[in-house]
């Protein structure tokens, strides 16, 4: 499992640079939008120096430090628990979008951002009168793991018995049943010749 949630990091992360490569070397800075899949997905090339919704905007040196902090936490917290299933994948997409994010940091003069989701453009428009802000891959990862732990934690795990872990419906503080006071025979009984004959 461990092997499977590093190449899942290892992807995505380079599928966060790839595309925003692509978006620096083929689109135009804060140029016309382009349609990607009509009324879906559309592309425009902006840089982000803040967070999300331009949250700290120029504290970008801030908040590289702190997401690679983040990524790296969270991938030595994966090496060294036993962390499985859906747990361990939104942990997953949560480093490796925090890692994509904190390599722009690095190397770049801010965050790429190049995603436009139209019905969620529409729809937060319609609730807040404002367009939903342009975002990117690695940004996916870490709402998508983060949703999918929020919805993690209304399903009921099931709990490995330790050592030491009393089962369920057992009264451990139930006093023992007296021993019998009866001794079982050391040698079976002498049958009388008579009787025997």
């Amino acid at each position: 499992m461990r092997v499977f949630s590093f190449v899942l990091l290892v992807l995505f992360v380079a599928a966060d640079q790839a595309l925003k490569l692509y978006t620096v070397l083929n689109l135009e800075f804060q140029g016309e939008t382009v349609t990607v899949i009509p009324g879906l997905l559309a592309f425009y090339y902006t840089l982000n120096k803040g967070a999300a919704w331009s949250l700290f905007w120029g504290q970008l040196g801030f908040l590289t430090a702190l997401r690679f902090t983040v990524a790296v936490l969270i991938t030595l917290y994966l090496l060294r628990r036993s962390v499985t299933g859906w747990t361990r994948i939104a942990f997953t997409l949560i480093a490796a979008g925090a890692f994509g994010n904190a390599i722009d940091g690095f190397f770049r003069p801010g965050v790429v951002d190049m995603l436009i989701l139209w019905p969620l453009t529409t729809v937060y428009r319609a609730i807040a009168g404002s367009p939903f802000p342009i975002f990117n891959l690695a940004d996916v990862g870490v709402v998508g793991g983060a949703l999918l732990m929020i919805v993690l934690s209304f399903v009921p795990q099931k709990k490995r018995l330790e050592p030491g872990d009393r089962l369920p419906g057992l009264d451990y503080d139930a006093p023992a049943p007296p021993a019998s006071s009866a001794q079982p025979p050391t040698q079976p009984p002498t049958v009388p010749r008579s009787e025997a004959e």
